[in-house]
């Protein structure tokens, strides 16, 4: 999945997802690419698992939880990029 912490945030790992996003931010990695093949397919993996029925109501609200970290992170410099160009 992506960078490999698409997991993470499906799991709902929060503070792990935005440790790895820290990580790949410092490495230079742009903050749309770990969006777009990172964090995003991680929460379509957890809406699938909750419409598969192997995902329940708490599993939903912590990977939901790990997307609003790592976004919140993104977002900001995103909205930088944006303003910049």
């Amino acid at each position: 999945m992506g960078f490999g912490f698409g997991k993470t945030v499906c799991a709902g790992d929060d503070i792990r997802a935005a440790s790895i996003a820290d990580d790949l931010l410092m490495r230079g990695f742009a903050p749309a690419d770990i969006l777009q093949k990172g964090v995003t397919p991680g929460i379509y993996e957890a809406g699938k698992l909750w419409q598969e029925g192997t995902y329940f109501l708490p599993g939903i609200m912590l990977a939901t939880e790990a997307f609003k970290e790592v976004l919140s992170k993104l977002e900001r410099l995103l909205k930088k990029r944006r303003y910049r160009s």
